[in-house]
């Protein structure tokens, strides 16, 4: 059974009895604290245990939330799931090195939408490794780190 680590980095207050209620729904628990960069927004980080089939169901209800979010599932083989509202939902997964994994099928339909256009496999690339939602989430990531030592630097 995998190893689960959720974080929804930002969900609307209003969000938070949803949330909850899916949670329970797997099994799973947490209590949310405020999310400094947004008002009126909560942040939540949760490690649980939930079997492969269940995490794109809780992954898919999670998104209706509006909440952004990453799940990461560590097992016999590794998937990140990234979601931004802008952008939805974003799966990757990788490879014993930590590595995204871009299969060759994705490669050869990126070559043919991009049609030998450099910038467009670029910025495709970048869809494909989840550059895009990454960008979106490293500010949450970073308050929160800030947020940590704080208490140390005052």
């Amino acid at each position: 059974m995998p190893n689960v680590d959720l974080w929804v980095f930002s969900a609307p207050v209003e969000a938070m009895g949803q949330i909850n209620s899916i949670l329970a729904e797997f099994g799973v628990s947490g209590s949310f604290y405020g999310q400094p960069l947004e008002v009126n927004t909560v942040q939540l980080r949760i490690q649980a245990e939930l079997t492969d089939d269940l995490i794109p169901q809780l992954v898919s209800s999670l998104a209706k939330t509006k909440a952004t979010f990453e799940l990461n599932s560590f097992a016999d083989y590794s998937e990140r799931y990234l979601h931004h509202p802008s952008l939805g939902v974003c799966r990757n997964e990788f490879d014993q090195a930590g590595e995204v994994v871009v299969r060759v099928g994705q490669l050869e339909q990126l070559l043919l939408e991009s049609r030998g256009n450099l910038s467009d496999f670029s910025r495709g690339f970048r869809r494909l490794t989840g550059v895009p939602w990454l960008d979106l989430i490293e500010p949450y990531r970073k308050v929160a780190e800030y947020a940590i030592a704080l208490p140390r630097a005052v």
